[in-house]
């Protein structure tokens, strides 16, 4: 496996060409107004929406309840979590009041004594940090919960905004000059950081330890954005683009001082979340934005989940990724295991066009390879399938595409011309039924993307890219 720098160009090719079905995850609630979930140690914490007011809601991983949170239901801007506390802002009209709510003591205290509109705010371990608005511009609020203390990050006539919070660093982006700069300040040594300087749009600002991610915008693209009339699509997703515009997936590595761009492709990328071990986006190459992530240490990336819906506001850490799947003005709030796949004997599952199917032999993994049986897979999508038994010949027709293959040799047909499998089919010795690897799916249809998932276990098909 190549080290990280030399990865850039096998993700790049990637995430041009991967497009899937969605995977399984556990769903906590179905048909609701979800705004945002954090993942904490013990599970997480979620903001909802109902009408004009806003409530938390509790996932215990241990035990798997999701409970309403003990806390007025109020006009809730942001918030976030770390460990057993919670900070949320809280809108009083005119102005904005900073609370930290301890779960394990149910009490609640306010921490500002402004005045003042406040958004965005973050939270780790000591320290909190929130925008605060006033000269009709954003400045940055530092508070150590501790002490009290306080540091303001100003800029001259220029908004700071986007916080993001390490347990040594804090980012921001500062709108100076007429364009967006990533700063920073280390906690510990109170130096402060230029980290990345250039007239480009970057939004979705996050820190995991020493790295930080965002989404920037690919020079030569862009458009008007044009806001929703749906508030809940608005705040979740974001304004539409009139015009095409292209996000790209930026790393920097603090420790290193090293830059990187993760992702370089035609699709637009945004929403990057980061964790000690994966990043992951959302990717809108059919029109809808897509749930994509990326393991940093094999540089390998998984469909996690791709659908009609909008998957938004994903979340990452701990060891799992949840995500929003917003369909017009409800929405479902889903959570996934990242833990190392099922043991080997686990069942593969088939997952075509977001529907799962049965088949019968199943998918099963041979040299590395997962070979899926070919006229179970094929008849789902519309082929007709004939097999001869003196030549063990497969042969299916669809309209006026035909595709044809031996049992034992490597080279197939489509419509009359030759291309090499990555494997040879093969004959499932209990059903007699012939086996195909799933790329041997797209190269013969031309029309389908297939993947395999190997975190849960399934192999996704799903039409046109």
């Amino acid at each position: 496996m190549k080290v990280f720098q030399n990865m850039v160009i096998a993700v790049i090719m990637i995430c041009a060409l991967t497009v899937a079905s969605p995977v399984a995850a556990e769903v906590l609630e179905k048909d609701a107004n979800p705004v945002k979930m954090v993942l904490t140690e013990w599970g997480g914490v979620v903001l909802e929406q109902q009408g004009q007011e806003r409530y938390f809601k509790i996932w215990n991983k241990a035990d798997g309840t999701f409970n309403n949170l003990a806390i007025e239901k109020t006009n809730i801007q942001s918030f976030d979590a770390y460990e057993n506390r919670i900070v949320y802002i809280r809108n009083r009209g005119s102005y904005s009041e900073v609370h930290i709510y301890d779960i394990e003591a149910k009490t609640t205290s306010r921490v500002d004594n402004t005045y003042a509109i406040k958004k965005n705010i973050k939270m780790h371990g000591d320290y909190v940090v929130w925008e605060e608005y006033s000269g009709g511009k954003a400045n940055l609020i530092l508070h150590k919960l501790t002490s009290g203390e306080q540091k303001k990050f100003e800029g001259n006539y220029a908004d700071q905004i986007e916080p993001a919070l390490s347990a040594t660093h804090l980012v921001w982006i500062d709108y100076s000059g007429g364009h967006k700069v990533i700063k920073g300040y280390n906690l510990n040594s109170q130096e402060a950081l230029t980290i990345r300087d250039n007239v480009s749009d970057k939004q979705s600002l996050n820190i995991f330890g020493q790295k930080i991610i965002w989404a920037e915008i690919r020079e030569g693209t862009g458009g008007t954005r044009v806001a929703s009339a749906n508030s809940y699509f608005e705040e979740l997703w974001g304004s539409k683009l009139t015009n095409i515009s292209i996000y790209d997936i930026w790393m920097h590595d603090i420790e290193q001082n090293k830059t990187t761009r993760l992702t370089d492709s035609s699709v637009n990328q945004v929403q990057p979340v980061l964790s000690d071990q994966y990043d992951a986006w959302l990717q809108t190459s059919g029109g809808n934005p897509d749930l994509y992530l990326l393991n940093l240490n094999t540089m390998k990336v998984t469909p996690m989940a791709v659908s009609d819906a909008y998957e938004v506001q994903p979340a990452i850490g701990y060891g799992y990724i949840a995500w929003i799947a917003m369909r017009g003005n409800m929405a479902d709030l889903n959570v996934q295991d990242l833990s190392p796949a099922p043991s080997a004997k686990a069942d593969i599952k088939l997952m075509v066009n977001g529907s799962e199917y049965y088949s019968d032999p199943k998918p099963y993994i041979k040299n590395d390879r997962v070979l899926v049986p070919m006229r179970r897979i094929f008849e789902i999508l519309g082929w007709e399938i004939t097999w001869d038994d003196a030549t063990r010949t497969v042969t299916g027709n669809k309209g006026l595409s035909t595709i044809q293959l031996t049992v034992g040799s490597m080279t197939a047909y489509r419509n009359g011309e030759a291309f090499t499998m990555d494997v040879e089919p093969e004959i499932h010795a209990a059903s007699g039924r012939t086996m195909v690897p799933i790329r041997f799916v797209t190269e013969a249809t031309g029309g389908y993307t297939v993947e395999w998932n190997d975190i849960t276990r399934t192999v996704v098909i799903r039409s046109g890219i």
